[in-house]
């Protein structure tokens, strides 16, 4: 008899550790380079703000476990349509992307927009949206175009690939564009101080106002997720800006 109960204790205990790890839920995250905010290390490990809060605001529910994708914004935005991404991170709304996906319902960040030009340059100040009437800019292929710059004039020249922020600095020191639009300013400093370029380049304030950036998630992805992500922004929004600065020094 007691060698029953104590297989049967076994098995209650086991059945448990069964249920216990099948409910822990795997969220596929798409993360691309976006220094200070997510920095993809040689070895494709995740770095920066956002791994950082998300580990300490989102992913410390025990039932959610983390999986990072790293890989090109346009790839990731593909991947999530299709059901093979659950979310991803610092995503700028618009009509197209607000049929495709579902939105948090706060931003995560909210940023400044600027363009990069050569300090020589002729570009040195920027009045208003229309100072850019005619000029060529670089950015980067699949991110977001404002709509701000509807009927600005401008032409853009995307550049794709993972060295695109080099090669389009390429493209602006050799004059064949303009400037290098840059979405989020923060991404833009960060890059040419590390790259010890601020010499050569500097940023211009586009004064068309702030650009809000949100977690972004699949049509499919699991409501509980979505839910604590949302929870999570809700009451620890502020501490990201406080991790994000600690990044940038």
């Amino acid at each position: 008899m007691m060698k029953f109960k104590s297989l049967a204790c076994a098995a209650l205990i086991l059945g448990f550790c069964v249920d216990t790890f099948a409910a822990v839920e795997n969220v596929s995250v798409g993360i691309y380079d976006l220094p200070p905010h997510m920095i993809i290390a040689k070895d494709n490990t995740p770095h920066g703000a956002v791994p950082e809060f998300f580990q300490k605001y989102v992913f410390k529910d025990p039932s959610l476990s983390v999986r990072w994708n790293p890989a090109q914004f346009s790839r990731i935005m593909v991947d999530l349509e299709n059901g093979r991404l659950d979310m991803a991170v610092l995503v700028a709304k618009n009509s197209d992307r607000e049929r495709k996906f579902i939105f948090s319902n706060t931003p995560l960040y909210k940023t400044r927009s600027g363009i990069v030009v050569k300090k020589n340059g002729k570009l040195q100040k920027i009045e208003s949206i229309h100072s850019l009437n005619g000029l060529q800019l670089g950015h980067d292929l699949g991110s977001i175009v404002p709509t701000y710059f509807k009927n600005s004039g401008v032409q853009f020249q995307f550049v794709s690939g993972e060295d695109y922020f080099s090669r389009t600095l390429s493209l602006l020191r050799s004059g064949r564009i303009d400037g290098f639009f840059v979405p989020t300013w923060s991404h833009g400093a960060y890059q040419l101080k590390k790259s010890k370029l601020s010499s050569e380049f500097s940023i211009l304030e586009i004064p068309s106002g702030a650009l809000d950036l949100y977690v972004v998630f699949g049509k499919k992805t699991d409501a509980k997720v979505i839910q604590t992500v949302n929870v999570a922004l809700k009451n620890h929004h502020q501490k990201y800006l406080k991790i994000l600065s600690q990044v940038e020094e």
